[in-house]
């Protein structure tokens, strides 16, 4: 059974967690490769991190965003 040293998610699939200096992390929690954040959208933001900064509708760092009535 492995654990997330982040949140504490326990499974026995070890496909779901990467090893980072001695401690095990879900794919939720385990850093990000610069091609990964290369790759980052408003939806794969939210789906990782449950929040995008274009929710302050001020800031709208990925071509999806939502934009509430602001021209893009």
């Amino acid at each position: 059974m492995n654990k997330c040293y982040e949140c504490g998610w326990s499974d026995t699939d070890s496909g779901f967690f990467t090893e980072e200096a001695g401690k095990m992390y879900c794919s939720l929690h385990r850093s990000l490769s610069m091609q990964e954040l290369l790759e980052l959208t408003h939806e794969t933001q939210v789906e990782r991190f449950g929040f995008c900064t274009c929710e302050e509708q001020e800031n709208f760092p990925y071509s999806d965003c939502p934009r509430n009535g602001v021209m893009a």
